[in-house]
């Protein structure tokens, strides 16, 4: 991962030019050129305009001609120099073998305008052949973070609400080190980058101002869509980490959790949305949570995974999955103590404690839960204390060692507007005032509100889940 991460690539940047007056002609080759993708890394403060070139040659023993050189874009904010020529089309280029040409490419962007990133491409267009090199330029006032220049090995600091931060090409907490970030932030990330933690992450968000973790597409059509970078993931090791008041979202894994690195919970998960994922939303392998007032939603497998056993306590947590862009076969909520080599060998891990009390676990599929214990060997230690859930109506529901308390398969629960993703509680709902007080009394500080930051006390008792039922007041 380090390694990958600091990669820097050297281009060797020679300029020849050769000109002959008649060229035979075969059929088109393929040319190389000296980068895939032309990055402009620059962090613009005002109106910026920065240039860069990029080399194109023919490895071919032939000839080859350039039916057209052009943006994919008409009316790019990229602008070219080929070959000499200032104008962002060419046609009918002629390169020798072994011969090459230089691109010069420029951008003018207004960071108060533009977008968090401005993208086009360079098409190469030849007979029965068609290339192309990204061009990437960041249009906004960021901090970048770029996993393939030293930026990308995060030490200890403290990341604040200046400016947003963009991670391109991923980034990793170093071992041992701490990345703190302070409420208001907001981090993006390029598609299929990630944040890798194998020291510890410190998220202090607020409820006046969380700590946004989110893609870098800032168009209106992408607010919900899900896919758009790879999540976190506290690798084995981490320790101590903390994320309160955040919001994560719109990625493929929003969470991944791996084995406890000491008898301290891995991961403290207080006052945090986990929505619009690919895959999971939290996915823990043998880890150890503390997770309170919390909402992991819309997942296209689990919203919440819980495998190779570990360590887990839940309070006050909604986990409610309707799913919509495709057939989801997996439940909100799922367990299990062991996993698979490459080879099929079984290997069991306990589940040493998995306790949710007054949550909600519920969904569009006929049940959302499911404990997948190895027949007969290791431990499978579950508990659901005063929860709504939805489960299959086979279920032995009446087993006091895994519920108590509960409300099981309610006809008439619903959310507030499932469409909008609000898991707010329906006026009517079977979980209002069901909590039990003495849960919220046993983590008071956390747990007297909720996660919209309304109190759980003002009314004859606690509703079940993440989210306080608070009547609307009528206009005066």
């Amino acid at each position: 991962m380090k390694k990958n991460i600091l990669t820097i690539f050297l281009f060797s940047l020679f300029f020849s030019a050769c000109f002959k007056p008649e060229l035979s002609f075969v059929d088109s080759g393929k040319l190389s050129f000296s980068v895939d993708t032309l990055t402009f890394d620059t962090i613009f403060t005002g109106i910026g305009s920065t240039t860069k070139h990029l080399k194109v040659y023919n490895p071919n023993t032939h000839a080859v001609k350039i039916n057209k050189i052009h943006l994919s874009q008409p009316n790019s904010q990229f602008k070219l120099n080929i070959d000499g020529y200032s104008k962002n089309t060419v046609e009918n280029i002629e390169l020798p073998a072994g011969d090459s040409l230089y691109i010069f490419v420029s951008v003018l962007i207004n960071p108060a305008t533009d977008n968090l990133l401005v993208l086009d491409s360079l098409i190469f267009e030849q007979d029965n052949l068609s290339q192309d090199i990204d061009l990437v330029a960041f249009g906004q006032n960021v901090h970048l973070i770029n996993g393939k220049d030293s930026t990308g090995i995060v030490t200890t600091q403290t990341w604040t609400a200046d400016k947003p931060y963009l991670v391109y090409n991923s980034m990793l907490v170093d071992k041992n080190q701490i990345l703190t970030i302070n409420e208001g932030t907001k981090i993006y990330f390029h598609q299929h980058s990630r944040m890798y933690v194998l020291g510890s992450l410190i998220v202090n968000g607020s409820a006046e101002a969380p700590v946004i973790f989110t893609g870098d597409r800032l168009e209106e059509w992408y607010e919900d869509a899900p896919g758009q970078w790879a999540g976190i993931w506290l690798l084995a090791g981490s320790k101590d980490n903390i994320i309160q008041w955040a919001e994560i979202k719109n990625g493929i894994e929003g969470l991944v959790v791996d084995t406890f690195a000491n008898d301290k919970p891995t991961l403290s998960l207080l006052n945090t949305k986990i929505e619009n994922m690919n895959n999971f939303g939290l996915l823990a392998r043998g880890a150890h949570i503390f997770a309170a007032n919390c909402l992991f939603a819309n997942c296209g497998q689990v919203a919440v995974g819980l495998i190779i056993g570990g360590q887990y306590e839940f309070y006050h947590c909604t986990i409610a999955n309707y799913w919509s862009y495709f057939p989801r076969q997996t439940p909100a909520l799922y367990l299990n103590n062991y996993y698979t080599d490459t080879l099929g060998n079984y290997y069991i891990r306990n589940m040493e404690k998995a306790y949710f009390a007054n949550c909600i676990v519920y969904g569009g599929a006929s049940t959302e839960f499911y404990a997948d214990s190895f027949p007969n060997i290791g431990e499978m230690n579950y508990m659901f204390y005063n929860s709504l859930l939805r489960v299959d109506e086979t279920s032995n529901t009446s087993n006091t060692s895994h519920f108590q308390k509960c409300i099981i398969n309610p006809p008439d629960f619903k959310f507030q507007d499932i469409n909008k993703n609000d898991y707010q509680l329906d006026s009517l709902s079977p979980a209002k005032d069901k909590a039990d007080p003495q849960i919220v009394n046993s983590f008071y500080k956390i747990l007297s509100t909720d996660l919209n930051n309304n109190s759980r006390l003002r009314d004859a008792a606690p509703d079940i889940g993440a989210y306080e039922r608070v009547p609307k007041q009528e206009p005066k």
